[in-house]
């Protein structure tokens, strides 16, 4: 017999004995920028309506998703850092957790309302950067422009790492086509962390040169 919702958006059937943590889990080990609720029920080794009984939709998923992620990189700050030491390591915890699940730097790109996740922790950032020296406008300027270098990066390097058909990283094939007179000299570099340590020494020490000035 198929299961129906019933009207008003209420669930039914029997209650499912996996919880929506391991739902999210799953999603994740899919793969969260392109995962479907059919591969994340095969994942739980259920049918694909018995995750329906707990999340309506996709798009539903995909932002427990993002608010797990936004929950392990919004943990408190050491109150003795500057705002500068502050500021890189929000950005490690930010690239850390896109390590950690493949696929999630894209999806925020994807998924602009992301933010909503982070609303609470940015603002407390924004204050903790403030008492730190840095002026509230400087702060949020900052923390946008250091987030999205970290995530555009990421996906630059995440790309590098892709494999083709022919089994070579993308970064295999730059090396076996680059000129020897090339401007930029491929490295194994651009599959790690790219240029992200030398634009995060640029971006604060320009903040840092402006408050100066």
């Amino acid at each position: 017999m198929v299961m129906i919702a019933a009207r008003g958006g209420r669930k039914t059937g029997p209650k499912p004995k996996f919880s929506k943590a391991d739902v999210v889990d799953a999603a994740f080990a899919v793969g969260i920028a392109d995962f479907t609720l059919a591969q994340v029920a095969r994942q739980l080794s259920v049918a694909t309506s018995a995750v329906y009984r707990i999340f309506d939709s996709r798009d539903e998923l995909v932002h427990a998703c993002l608010s797990r992620a936004a929950a392990e990189i919004a943990a408190a700050f050491d109150p003795d850092l500057s705002w500068q030491e502050a500021l890189l390591l929000w950005a490690d915890r930010c690239w850390s957790v896109y390590e950690r699940y493949p696929g999630l730097s894209l999806t925020i790109l994807r998924h602009p309302s992301a933010v909503i996740h982070m609303e609470d922790h940015l603002k407390r950032f924004v204050e903790f950067l403030t008492a730190a020296g840095l002026p509230q406008e400087s702060a949020a300027f900052a923390i946008d422009f250091i987030g999205d270098t970290v995530i555009t990066t990421h996906i630059g390097v995440s790309a590098m790492r892709n494999v083709n058909d022919s089994g070579q990283r993308e970064l295999d094939t730059i090396f076996a086509r680059t000129s020897d007179d090339a401007v930029f000299k491929p490295d194994e570099g651009w599959a790690d962390r790219g240029f992200l340590d030398k634009k995060l020494k640029f971006i604060i020490t320009g903040l840092a040169n402006e408050l100066e000035s």
